[in-house]
């Protein structure tokens, strides 16, 4: 490949392609982390100078706005020159408008101001006064204005005191702030309904003295608000003082009800919240959550009138208590949560002003302080907060605390004891100072529980655990081992506790000295002998039970050994193998392979101890070919059938005369039937005829049926084979190249040898073909050939 220079265009484009999608990712994600950074920065600075702006009218309340609605401003550069704050810049570090930046005070009630930060940095494009509605105009130089749609109509009874009038009908304006163009203040972008402790004066009628408190009748009255030249016409209203006819008592005026949280069941049960009649005159019947009052009264038909307000007596006093009223029974529902045990009383004050008669005294009990709760029980007697023997409980402390009183403080409002005891978890009715725990856990929590006659239910509790039981030790080895689990073999065996070894407080300190501090685990590498080796183990649980447990350790680390010997050598059988093994060296038996006969391959074979130790011992086997031949006695005649068979299509006999088979073929006979087979006719065995009557070899009777030709001698007798007599007279046929020779004859070389030599003895051949047997060329001798072992 040649050297190159330089980039080519399309990997210069695949760059640019690259480096347009990581700016295409890159950029939105720095613009908006720098929005938010921005963003921060000008909330921080908004807050810094709001800081600094109440600062300064905290040390100047001079400068405060006095009345309800108004607005005083201080901007940045006094908060500058008097060392309010130290700089103002934007985000970019340029610097700020200072003279259109400021801090406004706005006067929301009496000793109530809230404030605001305006910032403008029109370097940066920075302007919080367009979503900020108190950075407008309006409150920087509007004007505030008093606004009243409608004059009231006053009542009062009659027989009112002149000095009472002028509270009775003042009236409030509403305050509202305007826009200085918007004159009319049609759009005021603020208004409050002022009232006399918000520091609004009150505005009276200007012909007060026109009403007469001490003669029925109606009087008109005129306001007239501040800067304003028109006045408002109003209404004051006596009514005769008639006292209404309301006799109140529990069941028509009144209904209580209760709400508290009952505690059923165990002591780990939720409570559940029930609201049930509550009896006032019953002094053990306490509210805990909430006590409901309902209030109603229905006046006769002559009296046109409603209830404005019931009122309730306590601590020597009249208030108004349910204001909320409504409905033609002038129903009114106050649902009283603060803790008290008073007697109160009750009345109502109708819409003319008069007040009805007072109600009996009830007694309003709310408690909804606990009461306290502890157990209290002797040191444990084990170690480490276990028990070692039964644990006694009892109370140290089953009273209710003194409650603050937030309601008057004149009577307490401990409800007192309702029920406690001591439990495992099930609620007692009955009390219960004492009980014993004596039966062996990791810890029983114990309740001890109180509840005062409000139902305030608390419970205190203790797990405690005993353990009067010896931890169990048990050792255990880890290695690996032989199947019958007794041996371990060779390796790294350790020798440790087993996990699980106490059910109760647990294990804190176990090893293999007395102190029961040392190892937790101890390994094993070598030997240990036939006797085996006793580890002692210690356990100590946390209540201070010690345990020792012992096991003995059976480990062969040592591999036998194994030798062979071999016996029956140069026999074409194989070779026999004997062994030997070592006897016991690592401590368990060693089991010997059995003697081996009839080895013919080099073998391993594999020894192994009683532990699974394993070890190879091989034998090495070699081999060797081996000849010894024979030679011919005696030539043997071709009239002797056990010359053999040969096999040859079936020809018709040529005058009667014995000769060749066609083509030197030999076939079998095919569909003949025998002819009068004389007793001396002899057959090959296979060949299932019926001859003269008998069956031979069970086969069909009356045909051949393709079997071996054999070539059996039948003096006189006729063949028909392929529909053609044959006629054997004395002669033998002889196929695969022989010739026919006549009964008389010995020729070895034509019909084979009948008598032999005796063989020789073997001798080593390497080139001696492995157990076949060759004739020589003459039929005169014979070779045998084998392989021997050693």
């Amino acid at each position: 490949m040649r050297d190159r220079k330089g980039f080519t265009l399309i990997e210069l484009l695949a760059v640019v392609v690259i480096l347009g999608l990581v700016i295409l990712v890159a950029v939105p994600f720095f613009t908006g982390s720098m929005k938010v950074f921005r963003d921060d920065f000008y909330k921080n600075l908004e807050g810094n100078i709001e800081a600094s702006g109440k600062e300064f009218f905290s040390d100047n309340r001079i400068y405060l706005p006095h009345r309800l609605l108004e607005a005083s401003i201080v901007d940045v550069n006094t908060l500058l020159e008097d060392k309010y704050m130290k700089s103002f810049k934007d985000y970019n570090g340029n610097k700020c408008e200072n003279e259109n930046s400021y801090v406004i005070a706005i006067k929301m009630g009496r000793d109530k101001y809230e404030y605001h930060s305006c910032v403008k940095c029109l370097d940066d494009d920075y302007d919080n006064s367009q979503n900020n509605p108190y950075c407008s105009e309006a409150w920087k130089d509007g004007f505030t204005q008093l606004t009243f749609t409608e004059a009231p109509t006053i009542r009062i009874y009659k027989g009112t005191e002149r000095n009472k009038l002028k509270e009775l009908i003042k009236v409030y304006p509403t305050i509202s702030r305007c826009s200085k163009l918007d004159v009319a203040c049609n759009n005021p972008i603020m208004s409050i309904s002022a009232e006399e402790e918000e520091g609004v004066e009150p505005i009276y009628p200007k012909n007060i003295d026109v009403v007469n408190p001490n003669k029925v009748g109606e009087y008109e009255v005129e306001y007239q608000y501040e800067n304003h030249l028109e006045t408002i016409k109003g209404k004051v209203i006596v009514y005769e003082n008639v006292i209404p006819n309301a006799i109140i008592k529990t069941g028509d005026g009144f209904y209580f009800e209760k709400t508290n949280n009952y505690v059923r069941g165990t002591v780990n049960t939720a409570p559940v919240q029930e609201t049930t009649e509550y009896d006032p005159d019953d002094t053990d019947d306490w509210a805990q959550q909430y006590l409901t009052i309902t209030f109603k009264y229905t006046f006769p038909n002559n009296v046109p009138a409603t209830v404005a307000r019931w009122q309730i007596f306590f601590n020597n006093r009249w208030e108004d208590y349910c204001t909320q009223v409504s409905g033609t029974n002038n129903q009114c529902v106050k649902t009283e949560a603060r803790e008290m045990n008073e007697n109160v009383k009750f009345r109502f004050v109708d819409s003319n002003g008069h007040v009805s008669t007072e109600s009996r005294m009830f007694n309003l009990r709310i408690d909804k302080t606990p009461p306290t709760c502890e157990l209290a029980y002797e040191e444990p007697d084990g170690d480490n907060d276990w028990y070692v023997s039964d644990i006694n409980f009892s109370f140290k402390s089953k009273e209710e605390p003194d409650s603050s009183k937030p309601f008057t403080s004149a009577r307490d409002v401990n409800s007192g004891e309702l029920r406690y005891g001591i439990s495992t978890g099930t609620i007692l009715s009955s009390n219960k100072d004492s009980d014993v725990q004596n039966q062996d856990t990791k810890g029983i929590t114990w309740y001890g529980y109180v509840e005062d006659k409000a139902n305030n239910f608390t419970k205190c509790s203790k797990a405690v655990k005993r353990d009067t039981v010896d931890p169990v030790c048990t050792l255990k080895f880890t290695g690996t081992r032989d199947s019958g689990k007794t041996w371990f073999k060779k390796g790294d065996v350790t020798i440790a506790f087993d996990k699980h070894t106490d059910a109760t407080s647990d294990v804190a300190t176990y090893g293999f000295s007395t102190d029961a501090t040392g190892d937790k685990s101890q390994t094993r590498k070598t030997s240990t002998g036939s006797s085996g080796l006793k580890y002692t183990g210690y356990i100590k649980d946390k209540a201070g039970h010690l345990t020792s447990c012992s096991s003995t350790l059976y480990l062969d680390a040592d591999i036998p050994t194994c030798s062979t010997s071999k016996s029956h050598l140069n026999e074409p059988d194989g070779v026999t193998v004997s062994f030997t093994c070592d006897e016991n060296v690592g401590g368990s038996t060693t089991t010997c392979p059995t003697q081996k006969t009839k080895v013919t391959k080099s073998t391993d074979y594999t020894v192994t101890d009683a532990a699974g130790n394993s070890n190879t011992c091989s034998v090495t086997v070699s081999n060797k070919q081996q000849k010894q031949t024979k030679d011919c006695k005696q030539g043997k005649t071709c009239s002797d059938p056990s010359f053999g068979q040969h096999d040859g299509d079936c020809n018709h006999w040529k005058d009667g005369k014995c000769n060749k088979w066609k083509d030197g073929a030999c076939n079998k006979w095919k569909n003949g039937t025998c002819k009068s087979w004389g007793e001396n006719c002899t057959h090959y065995s296979g060949i299932g005829v019926t001859c003269n009557g008998t069956v031979k070899n069970d086969s069909v009777a009356g045909s051949w049926h393709y079997y071996d030709c054999c070539v059996d001698v039948c003096t006189s007798y006729n063949q028909v084979c392929d529909g053609h007599e044959q006629i054997c007279t004395g002669h033998e046929q002889i196929c695969d190249g022989w010739e026919q020779v006549d009964n008389e004859k010995e020729d070895t070389k034509v019909c084979g040898c009948k008598e032999w030599y005796d063989y020789s003895a073997w001798g080593d051949d390497a080139s001696c073909t492995p157990n076949g047997e060759t004739e020589a060329a003459d039929h005169s001798k014979t070779t045998n050939c084998r392989t021997v072992y050693y």
